[in-house]
């Protein structure tokens, strides 16, 4: 649950049932949120307990009364039917029992949930977002039942307290309130800003390799051995550049070189990169990616990081430079940039170029356009004749097909159709095996009512049953490519159901099944043009495409906001020395109770942590997690009995980990001088940790600090912060959170200030090329009342 989010959706006045879906899957009440079983204005008790609730979100800033969920275990059960009550009913209710006039919202939504269609009711009570507004609250006019303990009496006052409604009795504690909330948001909008999955496949030791875009890799072995050639043999090229047109396969070669030399061990060290950002499809359209090549600050942080230099990375660029060329120097090292066509920064290719005459590092690029420059240029072709014919002789082994592989008539005419792109192969061979009529497939591909590629995709489509369509047009709304559960989650269906249809698609061709090396998982890919396609007919999908996103984006807010997750298993195994099976079993038990914990399956994750203790009763990062489930549940001493096991037995690579969780526990108790005890703990190990978790840990110890009116050191730190966002030579989203609290802590100390504060920090960032958005949010902050 992200409070910061909920609060804004008030403000915003969010009604629709994406937004009642993502507050169904909070699971958790807050100061703006709260769960009924029903709506019963029929008796006064009831009637009033409601108002209370909505006069006391009114006076905190706004929120949502959610009807038709079960108390305490926060199951969405739904309500029996319409309530019969509209926004003006509800606010009438409120003026009866309060005098009040509190502007109210109400709807109701029938959605889907576990295959069957529920009604909830929706209430939003709306509020002034402002500080200064909210400190002079609304207090009730009337009496109703005044005599009864649970009655209104004229002059009451109510907020909400956490997941309660209280009767205030002084004002000064609803100024402690405002703070307390305005801090919560500042810590829920820092997680939510600095929680960035990594992009690579393998991350071990020296080695940061991006994942495979492709199942199987077929010929190409003389180019292959070109650029390997290339790479090895006159070092005084240290620059190769594979260009072509685009999907010619330029970044599966990279990647099959990266993979190569990663398993021979030629190299000390890999760095693979991609600047790509977009998929561009012929008659399909474009597919956003995440880029994991941004700029030249970028490249220079991830070699630094690469060799646990991160000290140098709060570094001036020159001297960012200067460690990164001395270490190329020493150590081998093979970097992979991909896509630099992508790149708008031509600053990385100065750099690039000026790597000394006893560097041991080679660059290896790709790019649609060979460069005008002096390194050396690799064509990359379309796939030959041959290489088409071997690459059906597999694929057809494979998928059993009895496809004419020694015809060379139709070698020839899937040459023509596809241009020697694998991927329009790929849709051949999935027609094929669904039809078996390879003539009627060539006719249809090779009529000139539409583009090669969509028109073949479009023929393969028109063969699949409804289910398999579904399931095919989802696949664009996951980040990765999903487990059969994360799929039949996204479609709320039956696990028959969803194996029926994975089953004609992997058949067909259209998705592969492949077992993933971190998790040990089976996922299921689908090639980036057929991704593209799909997104296409999802859109044209209507009310099944909103809720397939709505479902996958509750589930991936449940599953992605702890601080810990932000590394794969095989990762985790090396940071927490699991070097046996039974280590790396205690750890993959206690993420499956993790993934319990999503699902609300207590029992079960309670049953995975005993599992993982059992087999290896030290382990730090099943104590460690289990101790942050009990602290979810109130149960802090023995939260902290477990992180206190696993502080014994702390080590540097994982003692980040240890105190900033023993923090959060403390900060969930509001001890707040024993979270700014570990917090400080946690941020001596700074080489150790990512730099956006070690800000994360720097900016809690700065809220923590102002919560015991250590204000000025709560401002050294948001200093550090904010000077750390300028030495890296582009802004994010970690300034403007720090900003923000920094006026929050000038505002309580030296409010004189603090407008100044801001004015000086605009400019500053005026000066750099991404401020547009920043500089817009820091004028928000400065003029807010």
């Amino acid at each position: 649950m992200n409070i910061s989010r909920i609060q804004k959706m008030a403000v915003q006045g969010d009604l629709s049932a994406e937004g009642l879906r993502y507050l169904l899957n909070c699971h958790c009440e807050c100061e703006h949120l709260d769960y009924k079983v029903e709506l019963e204005f029929s008796n006064d008790h009831n009637a009033i307990s409601i108002v209370k609730d909505i006069v006391g979100m009114k006076n905190i800033g706004g929120g949502y009364l959610i009807i038709g969920v079960e108390d305490k275990t926060w199951s969405p059960k739904g309500i029996k039917s319409k309530t019969g009550l509209d926004s003006k009913l509800l606010r009438d209710q409120v003026r009866k029992y309060s005098g009040l006039e509190i502007e109210v919202d109400f709807v109701e939504h029938a959605i889907n949930l576990d295959g069957e269609n529920r009604l909830f009711a929706m209430i939003l009570v709306r509020a002034s977002a402002k500080f200064n507004k909210l400190k002079n609250p609304s207090f009730c006019k009337i009496s109703s039942h005044a005599n009864e303990s649970w009655g209104i009496r004229n002059g009451d006052i109510y907020i909400r307290d956490g997941d309660q409604t209280v009767r205030l009795d002084d004002l000064a504690k609803l100024q402690e309130k405002l703070e307390d909330l305005q801090d919560r948001y500042q810590e829920a909008d820092q997680l939510e800003a600095t929680s960035i999955p990594s992009p690579f496949e393998i991350e071990t030791g020296l080695f940061r390799l991006l994942p495979k875009e492709y199942g199987i890799f077929v010929g190409r072995e003389q180019l292959l051995e070109k650029i390997k050639t290339a790479i090895e043999k006159d070092p005084r090229i240290w620059i190769i550049n594979l260009y072509g047109p685009g999907g010619v396969g330029k970044s599966a070669l990279a990647t099959r070189v990266a993979y190569d030399y990663y398993a021979s061990g030629k190299y000390e060290a890999i760095l693979q990169l991609s600047a790509k950002d977009r998929e561009l499809s012929p008659g399909v359209g474009v597919r956003a990616l995440q880029p994991s090549l941004l700029s030249l600050e970028d490249l220079l942080d991830k070699i630094l990081r690469l060799f646990t230099f991160t000290e140098y990375c709060s570094e001036e660029i020159s001297v960012k430079k200067a460690r990164a060329l001395e270490i190329l120097s020493a150590c081998s090292t093979l970097i992979i940039l991909d896509n630099m066509e992508a790149v708008s920064d031509g600053r990385i290719m100065e750099f690039v170029r000026e790597f000394p005459p006893e560097t041991k590092a080679k660059v290896l690029l790709t790019s649609r356009q060979r460069n005008s420059e002096w390194e050396l240029p690799i064509q990359v072709p379309e796939l030959s004749n041959s290489e088409i014919k071997e690459f059906i002789t597999l694929r057809s082994r494979e998928l059993n097909l009895d496809f004419p592989t020694n015809d060379e008539n139709v070698i020839k005419k899937v040459s023509e159709i596809s241009g020697g792109l694998p991927l329009a192969i790929q849709w051949i061979l999935g027609d094929y095996a669904r039809t078996k009529d390879l003539d009627a497939i060539l006719k249809r591909v090779l009529t000139n009512q539409s583009p090669l590629l969509e028109f073949s995709f479009r023929n393969s489509w028109r063969t699949l049953d409804l289910e398999a369509q579904q399931a095919l047009s989802v696949l664009p709304i996951f980040d990765e490519a999903p487990t059969l559960q994360e799929w039949r989650i996204a479609l709320n269906w039956s696990i028959e159901k969803i194996e029926r249809a994975k089953s004609k698609l992997v058949e067909a061709t259209f998705v592969t099944e492949k077992t993933d090396q971190k998790s040990g998982n089976k996922i299921y890919i689908a090639l980036p043009i057929t991704l593209s396609f799909a997104k296409l007919e999802l859109d044209k999908s209507g009310a099944f495409a909103k809720e397939t996103r709505s479902r996958y984006e509750a589930y991936s807010q449940r599953i992605s906001l702890s601080a810990d997750n932000y590394s794969q298993s095989e990762d985790l195994f090396t940071k927490f020395d699991a070097k046996g099976e039974n280590q790396k079993k205690a750890i993959l038990l206690a993420r499956m109770a993790e993934g319990q914990m999503s699902s609300l399956g207590y029992q079960e994750a309670e049953e995975y942590y005993r599992q993982a203790l059992d087999i290896d009763p030290y382990s730090i990062y099943t104590l460690v997690s289990y101790g942050k489930f009990k602290a979810n549940l109130f149960e802090y001493e023995s939260a902290i009995d477990l992180i206190n096991r696993a502080l014994a037995r702390v080590t540097k690579k994982s003692a980040f980990y240890v105190y900033y969780n023993l923090a959060d526990v403390y900060g969930q108790m509001k001890e707040w001088r024993l979270k700014i005890k570990y917090l400080k703990e946690a941020i001596k190990y700074q080489t150790d940790t990512p730099a956006y978790l070690f800000t994360m840990a720097q900016h809690s110890l700065g809220v923590a600090l102002g919560k015991t009116g250590n204000h000025i050191e709560a401002i050294q730190n948001f200093d550090e912060i904010i000077n750390r966002e300028f030495s890296r030579g582009y802004l994010s989203k970690s300034l403007v959170v720090a900003a923000r609290t920094k006026k929050i802590s000038l505002d309580r100390t030296n409010p004189e200030i603090s407008r100044g504060f801001l004015d000086e920090l605009i400019e500053r960032c005026k000066q750099f090329n991404n401020a547009e958005e920043i500089v817009e949010e820091l004028i928000h902050i400065r003029d807010e009342e």
